[in-house]
């Protein structure tokens, strides 16, 4: 402890006067680290979540690719059997046949995040294999149609079989993730309560503590400031035997304090000289009145 009181008197005014906002920076980055820390998982947690509703958007935009292409199937049962122009046919078969393939694209392109809501890959996998059966039960449907749309309506059984295990699957996911994103978001919610209560303690601790420190430092330099101002009021006075406080300190205030004790000393040099001289001047009015004594006694021995 003296020796840390001994390094502290040593330094600078200006470095302790840094001293506290150097501890305020200090501080912040504590209090930056210690909510990194804290919130790493949330920080996690709601990128998951925002992966799960990117997700999400991408299922119900697949589901409705999906049901598109069952649409676009039964309208081109409905035009070929109406004499629509065998062209529109076509166009509308290739319709629904893109969009079962685009909607095997797209889960593709979900994968991990699918994965991630907590399904297996044998899930991931056994959906791919459900839009590939249904691809081809489409496939059929369609050559069917071009055939003979009468006879491609008994395959539509089988064609519609495939459509409801696929889009089951691609259900199932899409309530996986509306799941996933509620749980998650109650999750964060009392996470991050938690870490505001818990970074409201630290902010109020550290601000105590810097409190404490710049009043520390405050008095450190005000206390022996004022000590000298009464030691030089009290030498202005005329107590020349005070005792000058801090003539060991390394800092501004160690100097100040041996300036005030060479002025001291001043004083008192000066102090013994002037009583010097008034005892010569003592001496000397002595030695003239007794001179002038026995002057007045020859005189009067002479009258």
């Amino acid at each position: 402890m003296n020796q840390f009181v001994s390094l502290f008197t040593s330094i600078s005014i200006g470095r302790k006067i840094l001293f506290i906002p150097f501890l305020t920076i200090i501080s912040f980055l504590i209090i930056g680290s210690f909510f990194w820390v804290s919130n790493k998982n949330t920080f996690e947690s709601l990128s998951l979540t925002n992966g799960a509703r990117v997700t999400l958007g991408i299922l119900q935009n697949a589901s409705a690719d999906l049901f598109h292409s069952k649409t676009d199937l039964l309208q081109s049962i409905s035009w070929k059997m109406g004499y629509v122009e065998e062209k529109k046919v076509v166009e509308r078969l290739n319709s629904a046949y893109v969009r079962a393939e685009k909607v095997g694209e797209l889960v593709k392109g979900e994968k991990e995040n699918i994965i991630s809501l907590g399904l297996s890959e044998e899930y991931f996998s056994e959906i791919l294999l459900k839009n590939e059966q249904y691809k081809k039960s489409l496939k059929s449907t369609s050559d069917m149609i071009l055939i003979d749309a009468e006879t491609a309506i008994i395959t539509l059984n089988d064609t519609f079989s495939k459509f409801d295990n696929i889009n089951d699957s691609i259900s199932l996911v899409i309530n996986e993730a509306y799941a996933y994103e509620g749980n998650t978001v109650e999750a964060l919610k009392a996470s991050l309560n938690s870490s505001l209560v818990n970074m409201l303690s630290v902010i109020g601790l550290s601000t105590i503590l810097l409190l404490s420190i710049g009043v520390f430092i405050g008095r450190a330099i005000a206390s022996p400031i004022q000590s000298l101002t009464k030691v030089m009021t009290d030498l202005a006075g005329g107590d020349l035997d005070v005792v000058i406080p801090d003539t060991v300190r390394g800092d501004e205030v160690g100097y100040m304090a041996k300036a005030v004790e060479v002025f001291q000393e001043s004083l008192v040099t000066s102090k013994r000289l002037q009583e010097q001289q008034e005892e010569v001047q003592r001496i000397e009015l002595e030695r003239a009145e007794k001179l002038a004594d026995i002057v007045k006694k020859f005189e009067v021995k002479v009258t």
